[in-house]
């Protein structure tokens, strides 16, 4: 049965009221939530644990057009991590970034040049851990209806907009199987797909957005 809900601006806020200090000592003490329901890959991920990369990226919420939507961007060719996915702004967490949210607002400017002042932070979602090894934290925040963006194309070929309703539609939500094969180790695995249009959503991207819809619903 579908569970599409409509969302309204001050549903959002009212969602994550409750606002964490958003430090690095926070994102070290978050439970961290993988795919391991749908993911058979215990070994991998307890492995890759060891020597987890933290990154945080933007969760940018757009009221514009009428609509309620999430800014997405495919990353670039020429990337060596996660080349021509879909994903949200974000990256690395540097040794200068005083907090992960500052790592996030930080990377959407270099991304897709839309500017802090335009970005208000109202919370987060739980940590999340990829097969390859990056631990991320996702920064929900909500985009002034001014804002404005500069494509950054060494990182980013382009940028869309998944509309919220679409996500809060249950019957939008999928799992796809793929083989994992990197020369000395090999399995298959499960993992969420969100199929927008001709937009091809899997992997941390699609569990990440899943993860707002649990939190909406």
């Amino acid at each position: 049965m579908s569970t599409k809900k409509n969302i309204s601006p001050s549903y959002i806020n009212s969602v994550f009221a409750e606002k964490n200090d958003i430090s690095h000592d926070f994102f070290d003490n978050l439970t961290i939530r993988t795919d391991k329901d749908i993911n058979q890959n215990e070994k991998i991920i307890n492995f890759y644990q060891k020597k987890l990369i933290k990154s945080a990226v933007l969760v940018p919420i757009v009221f514009d057009e009428g609509q309620c939507s999430i800014l997405l961007t495919y990353r670039s060719a020429k990337l060596k991590d996660h080349a021509n996915q879909i994903s949200f702004p974000g990256g690395r967490i540097d040794q200068d970034d005083i907090s992960p949210v500052h790592t996030a607002i930080r990377e959407t400017f270099e991304e897709i040049g839309i500017d802090k002042k335009h970005i208000n932070i109202i919370g987060n979602l739980d940590a999340y851990v990829t097969g390859t090894g990056f631990q991320i934290l996702p920064i929900i925040s909500v985009i002034a209806k001014d804002y404005t963006t500069d494509i950054n194309s060494k990182e980013v070929d382009s940028i869309f907009k998944l509309p919220l309703d679409f996500l809060m539609d249950n019957n939008n939500h999928e799992v796809d199987n793929k083989l994992y094969d990197n020369g000395n180790t090999s399995y298959n695995y499960n993992f969420n797909v969100i199929n927008y249009d001709n937009h091809y959503i899997w992997g941390a991207t699609a569990s990440i957005l899943l993860n707002l819809y649990e939190k909406l619903k």
